[in-house]
């Protein structure tokens, strides 16, 4: 019972109402945690986008699950620095994250990222749930093709 009115120990008279108000908590699905080794990144990709200076990144995640996993948020963190130390950082707002991952399953995640034309750069990436880094590849080398 969520709510009483009159409160309880009030005197009532005869006729007078008492008003109720029941509900039922809100069920939270349950938080499946997932470790080093439940995920890991099997392919990173970057493609210039056709007439733009962007380029496409799509990095492919492979998890080895034995059960559906629910509640999990993935994303892509990236922060590159090119030739001429210039700090380039990765858009991923076209990027949704996961909410279920199917047991053995490949998984992508796409955002874009601005490089000049055959500009090298070395990159961090990590994809983490919460505060918990599940894979992470560091020093890595792309040219946006």
């Amino acid at each position: 019972m969520l709510e009483v009115d009159p409160v309880g120990g009030t005197v009532l008279g005869q006729g007078d109402g008492v008003r109720l108000l029941v509900g039922k908590a809100k069920e939270v699905p349950p938080v499946t945690l997932i470790r080093p080794g439940d995920l890991g990144i099997t392919e990173i990709e970057f493609t210039r986008l056709a007439e733009s200076a962007n380029c496409n990144l799509t990095v492919t995640a492979f998890n080895h699950l034995l059960e559906n996993a629910e509640g999990i948020t993935v994303v892509g963190y990236l922060q590159m620095r090119d030739q001429g130390n210039t700090r380039i950082t990765l858009d991923f707002s076209q990027s949704s994250g996961l909410e279920t991952l199917e047991p053995q399953e490949y998984h992508q995640f796409r955002g874009y990222v601005t490089l000049s034309p055959g500009i090298t750069a070395s990159y961090r990436l990590q994809i983490a749930q919460g505060t918990t880094v599940i894979d992470e590849v560091i020093e890595q080398v792309a040219t946006c093709a």
